[in-house]
């Protein structure tokens, strides 16, 4: 008759220990990996912006001829966080209709260290072809007599974030744009400090720095 193992309770139990014990580890380590290295969020500030030019004929060509800047301050209140910001696009709307795409080539590619506030320049002028509804036709001739103008301006970003030897792959964070709700007199600059924050989020695994 085959003699019953009177251990394997206590081998069961001393390898439940090992488990838990090596989950509760794992769990606090995030934790404190969490608490050390978890980067606060960027804020993004307007500080200054004019409008030049902003005409619509909606009777003959349905094109909106603009000429736009913006001075964009960028701060990292990080202390152990660094980003590598590869490109900024401004995305103006008017209406909810785009009418421009602008990549600050005179800005991107650049590093922003620890700590860093950064400004960077968006010129936004040229003329594109925009088919409006009339009632947005009407809004526009009702803002251009009183001589204010709301445009909303978007950012598109594509940015790694460095955590001292390490560094993430390029990602663009989930929400891509951010919204600028500017109100622009004509000829006229506005010093409004819209600020809108950019939250991080999680892009590919981290790569060890070259």
């Amino acid at each position: 008759m085959a003699r019953r193992n009177r251990c394997w309770p206590f081998n069961f139990m001393c390898c439940f220990c090992v488990f838990y014990n090596s989950i509760l580890i794992f769990i606090i380590s995030v934790f404190i990996f969490y608490l050390i290295f978890v980067p606060q969020e960027l804020k993004f500030t307007v500080t200054d912006a004019s409008l030049t030019r902003f005409d619509y004929n909606s009777t003959a060509s349905n094109t909106l001829f603009y000429n736009m800047a913006l001075n964009i301050t960028i701060r990292n209140p990080n202390k152990k966080v660094g980003v590598y910001f590869n490109r900024i696009q401004a995305l103006p709307q008017y209406e909810k209709k785009r009418f421009s795409l602008v990549t600050l080539t005179n800005s991107t590619p650049f590093y922003q260290g620890h700590k860093n506030t950064t400004i960077v320049n968006a010129i936004i002028e040229g003329q594109q072809v925009i088919l409006f509804k009339k009632k947005e036709v009407d809004k526009y001739i009702a803002e251009k007599n009183v001589g204010v103008y709301s445009i909303e301006v978007k950012l598109a970003l594509r940015v790694k974030a460095r955590y001292g030897k390490f560094k993430s792959r390029y990602y663009k964070p989930q929400k891509i744009t951010y919204q600028f709700y500017l109100y622009l007199l004509l000829s006229h600059r506005v010093n409004n400090n819209v600020q809108q924050n950019l939250p991080w989020q999680e892009g590919p695994a981290a790569t060890h720095a070259a």
